[in-house]
């Protein structure tokens, strides 16, 4: 990379991973391709870091590649078409990940919702496009919650629930059965991603500093590798 203090990161999709796309990138300043794992097949990686590294030699260019691995899947389920909220509107999160949504009801991926949250408490969807306030927490087999909606509009299939940070730190901690912030959809993407022996990882949505220490198998998976290649930092975090 450049030596500057400042980097400019550059996301590589279908737009992007062509090489004239990616020579104009490269020749415009980018320091950094990253390569979002979210929305990508191990085959779209290893093409993407070819033409990366193909790029960079061609021109002379010292590019580093950045791996950003999948955060938690902290979403509505299915619905075949997008639900639409109005304010004030009652919006129900049934405990039940195949739900397929409809009228006012949508399923979660996130089955201890119930538990993790408290009537009163915001709950933000679509990266906080549609944001509401719990009413009533039930209990059952599968539990619901119900969400009155205070800005609304559409709700399609996956869509991010996320708790504002003031309630969250002590909450939402497991998915999968690991910490939330190493998780083993993140697992899945470094073991895709780790022949092809890229020195930056990005870790989505590590609440603390501490996570990277907990024991977990991607916890040791992911160091041990790095540790092997001496390069210098590995690997950061990232929030939101």
């Amino acid at each position: 990379m450049t030596p500057t203090k400042t980097k400019i990161v550059a996301t590589i999709g279908p737009a992007t991973s062509g090489p004239d796309a990616l020579n104009e990138l490269l020749q415009a300043g980018v320091d950094v391709c990253r390569i979002n794992c979210s929305h990508a097949s191990a085959e779209v990686i290893q093409a993407d870091v070819a033409r990366i590294r193909r790029a960079a030699i061609n021109l002379g260019l010292r590019v580093a590649i950045l791996l950003d691995l999948q955060g938690p899947k902290i979403r509505t389920g299915p619905s075949e078409t997008p639900i639409v909220l109005a304010s004030g509107d009652t919006l129900t999160v049934v405990m039940d990940p195949e739900l397929s949504g409809s009228g006012h009801r949508v399923g979660t991926t996130w089955p201890t919702m119930i538990d993790d949250v408290k009537v009163g408490e915001r709950v933000l969807f679509a990266d906080g496009a549609l944001f509401g306030d719990i009413c009533a927490v039930r209990p059952g087999s599968p539990g619901e919650v119900d969400i009155t909606i205070d800005a609304g509009g559409s709700l399609g299939s996956h869509k991010g629930i996320n708790l504002p940070e003031d309630y969250a730190d002590d909450r939402m901690k497991f998915v999968d059965g690991l910490p939330i912030d190493m998780t083993s959809s993140m697992h899945h993407d470094f073991e895709r991603g780790n022949p092809l022996e890229l020195a930056w990882l990005a870790g989505a949505v590590a609440r603390h500093g501490e996570a990277l220490s907990i024991p977990t198998p991607v916890n040791r998976t992911v160091f041990a590798a790095l540790k092997s290649r001496a390069a210098p930092g590995p690997s950061t975090t990232k929030a939101g």
